[in-house]
């Protein structure tokens, strides 16, 4: 997540699946990194567990059940903006293609992204075979 996504300090970080173990961790990871995280979850069966993912530092929660709107709440709480990135925990609806305006593709953004290509197609030429595990 660190090396992927590149997250600076005081960048807008949105997590989806936060109530979850890999999403709690994301909210975690994002925090002591120094990110500013809105964590996207649900808690249907009202156990608590948003209360729990704000007391391990999300700085702010969104119910997507409750709230279908979400993404205009990601777009206020970021004055607009939107996150800086993504991590999507969960796949599927939450953040698809048509959803990309809660990121904001800044040219640092950018510059990360072909960053980290150039760095894959390095370790890819350097011998990888087809086989071989890459994750």
């Amino acid at each position: 997540m660190i090396d992927r996504l590149d997250i600076k300090k005081d960048e807008w970080v949105l997590i989806t699946g936060s109530t979850g173990a890999i999403g709690l961790a994301g909210v975690q990871i994002c925090k002591k990194i120094g990110a500013k995280v809105i964590a996207l979850g649900s808690d249907m069966k009202k156990t608590g567990r948003l209360d729990i993912v704000k007391q391990m530092g999300a700085d702010h929660i969104i119910n997507y059940v409750e709230n279908p709107t979400w993404k205009d709440e990601v777009k206020r709480i970021t004055g607009g903006k939107g996150a800086h990135c993504a991590y999507d925990v969960i796949g599927g609806d939450a953040c698809q293609s048509g959803d990309l305006d809660l990121v904001s593709f800044s040219l640092t953004s950018l510059n990360r992204l072909v960053d980290r290509l150039e760095s894959d197609a390095a370790l890819l030429e350097d011998g990888l075979e087809s086989d071989d595990e890459y994750y």
